[in-house]
Parts: C-alpha cells; sequence; structure tokens
C-alpha cells in the first residue's frame, strides 16, 4: 500500500500550514527540511543541556513541545506524546491565565465572570451538539414548508371543486435562530493546541493506538479547519481504523490485480478520501508552494485516485449483492407461481430512456 506523503510534526514555532522547520513523512520514513533552526536540529531528550538563555523566554507548553520533538526524532514516540500531552494541559492552563489576567484588567467589576472556553473532546462534543442542532433546525423548517405546500394545493384542489377551504391558522413566521457562538479560545491558543495535538497525533499512530489518534487529529481539525497536515494523517487513520460493518467486501476482500491496494476489508476509504480532497484543496490554493509542498500534492493526488479506486470498487460489490438479494427474493415468490425473474427480461427505449417488460414462457 502506498504511502501518504505527509507532513509530519511542527517542529517549529510555527503553526498552521507552514513549511518550515517541519518533519515530513515520505514514504514511510522520516526526513528533516534543511531549513530547521539550527537550535532545533540540536535538541536534547534532557531539558538541562538546552540553552538556558534560549528557553527562558519560553513558555513551560513551548519547551516542552522542543523536548518531544526530539524524542520524536529518535523514534521514542511514548515519551514524546507524554510531553506533548503535557504541554496540551500546560497550553490550557496558560490561556485561562492569561483570560483571567486580561478580563480582570479590562473589567471595572473585580467579580466578573471569565468566559468559559471549551477545549480537547469537550470542544468536539460542543461542535456535535451545535452541527446535531443545525440539522434538526433545517428539517423543522424543512417540514414546515412541505406542510404549508401540501396546505396550499388542498385548498386548490377545493375551490377547483367550487368549495371554500376553511381559514388557515395564524402561525409565527420561519425564523432561523441566531447559533449560540463555539466558546473557542483565542486564536493565539487555538494555532498553539491545534499544532500540540497533531504532534500528539503522530506519536499515537505508530504505537497503534487508532481511535485515539483519530480523535486527536479531529481535535487539531476544530482548533484550526485549515491544518492540512492534520487533513493528511487523519486520512491515514481513516483507512486503518476497523469499521464494524457487515458488508460484502468485509469478507471478500479486494478483486484488484494491484498488489499494492489493501484489501478493502477495514477502513473508512470514504472518510480518508473526503480528507484527502480537502488537502488538495488547501494545498492547491496557496499562491506558491514548497518544493515538499509539490511533492506532498502530487502524492496526494495519486492517493486521492486509489482511494477513489476503492470506493468505486466497495459500492459495485454493494451494489452487485443488493441486486443478489432482490433477485433471491424475487424468484422466491415467482416459484409459487411456477415462474422466475428469468421469465421476464426489461427492454430500454433509446428514445424515452424508459424500460419495457415482456415476459418469456420458457
Amino acid at each position: 500500500m502506498s504511502e501518504f506523503a505527509s507532513e509530519g510534526f511542527d517542529i517549529s514555532g510555527s503553526t498552521t500550514n507552514s513549511s518550515s522547520g517541519v518533519i515530513h513523512e515520505i514514504g514511510g520514513s522520516v526526513s528533516l527540511e534543511q531549513n530547521v533552526p539550527p537550535s532545533v536540529q540540536n535538541v536534547s531528550t534532557n531539558v538541562s543541556t538546552h540553552n538556558e538563555d534560549e528557553d527562558s523566554d519560553k513558555p513551560l507548553h513551548a519547551k516542552l513541545k522542543t523536548e518531544g520533538n526530539g524524542l520524536f526524532k529518535k523514534e521514542d514516540y511514548l515519551g514524546a506524546l507524554e510531553l506533548y500531552m503535557k504541554a496540551i494541559e500546560e497550553c490550557e492552563s496558560a490561556c485561562e491565565s492569561a483570560c483571567t489576567a486580561s478580563n480582570s484588567t479590562a473589567s471595572s467589576n473585580p467579580t466578573a465572570s471569565n468566559p468559559t472556553y471549551a477545549y480537547n473532546s469537550n470542544l468536539l462534543l460542543v461542535i456535535e451538539e451545535r452541527e446535531k442542532a443545525e440539522r434538526e433546525e433545517k428539517a423543522r423548517i424543512r417540514r414546515a414548508k412541505e406542510e404549508e405546500e401540501r396546505r396550499i394545493e388542498k385548498e386548490a384542489r377545493m375551490r377547483e371543486r367550487g368549495e371554500t377551504p376553511p381559514t388557515p391558522p395564524t402561525k409565527p413566521p420561519l425564523e432561523t435562530p441566531t447559533p449560540t457562538p463555539i466558546p473557542y479560545p483565542p486564536q493565539e491558543y487555538r494555532s498553539l493546541l491545534s499544532t500540540y495535538h497533531n504532534n500528539a497525533a503522530a506519536c499515537l499512530l505508530p504505537l497503534g493506538r487508532l481511535s485515539e489518534c483519530l480523535e486527536n487529529c479531529s481535535i487539531a481539525l476544530a482548533y484550526d479547519p485549515l491544518y492540512i497536515k492534520a487533513y493528511i494523517r487523519r486520512a491515514k487513520v481513516l483507512e486503518k481504523m476497523p469499521q464494524e460493518s457487515s458488508s460484502p467486501w468485509d469478507a471478500a476482500g479486494s478483486s484488484s490485480a494491484d498488489s499494492s491496494t489493501p484489501p478493502p476489508s477495514i477502513g473508512d476509504f470514504e472518510g480518508a478520501l473526503a480528507d484527502v480532497k480537502k488537502a488538495i484543496e488547501l494545498l492547491s490554493s496557496k499562491q506558491q508552494r514548497t518544493k515538499p509542498e509539490q511533492r506532498t500534492l502530487q502524492a496526494l493526488n495519486l492517493d486521492s485516485k486509489r482511494l477513489q479506486k476503492i470506493v468505486d470498487e466497495r459500492m459495485e460489490k454493494m451494489k452487485a449483492e443488493t441486486m443478489g438479494k432482490l433477485k433471491d427474493l424475487g424468484n422466491s415468490l415467482l416459484s409459487n407461481f411456477g415462474l422466475s425473474l428469468d421469465n421476464f427480461s426489461a427492454t430500454q427505449d433509446p428514445n424515452t430512456g424508459g424500460y419495457s417488460i415482456g415476459f418469456n414462457n420458457k
């Protein structure tokens, strides 16, 4: 199976979509870009070996991230993960402290409450509830419009018969309520938290902790919906995630002659394809791309074609199984009359595109 040519964790202090100072995973290997700052290249797993003057101005969560990057390069994924998770906790605490201090300074009321932000999995839950509420509201409006259309049609038929339709009940106009804003942290901390969660996902993937990796990728994208690296990594995870399904391809495997294509027995290939296409869209929209980004875009286009092929194969297998079951059901019913579906044929009219059913008494 071909690997995504994905950018790895953000080793520099920059965040979204930065190509400078990053580790690139290409073909499963890890390579360090030459433009990584020397201070980062020489990072050690021991905090005491850092230049104290350089680190003195850094917040604790940034120091933890730098240490985590050092362990990640040494393939100590568990140690790096622990540091990234601590960096997330410290960044959240720093956000709360900064906002408390800012509000205390700006507010003349010392008892004024501070804003409550949503972090990590709680943020995902808030977004999910918000999307659910929006879907329910759209469904309510759609049902109301359909009901109004049926009422108008009914009144029109009554008038055609010379009847007087009843006076419709007075209803308030349909209004879409203003959604409650999602309690995101300030942008500065959203960017940092997005990077830290994506770094944690980079550690969880080789550890085989796919569910946690998927969650951290989703959290990173909740903080920053334009985070290309997180889309690429989540696509890799989705392709490997076991699916609870009894679909025919789960046991049948792949019919593809290409041995590099995995048998579609597991994996959310539709979700992976959607994330790959989103990453392609974001990369393609950049006015200028670095050479690593160009290579990544080329690899993503290849992966998009590969995933699309698997998705199409799954769909065809599902259609074949569905038609087979329908045919078996039809034959079981017609057998009571000594017939089968083989006694019937469908002929398409080339002019109208419709079908006519013919009977063959075999």
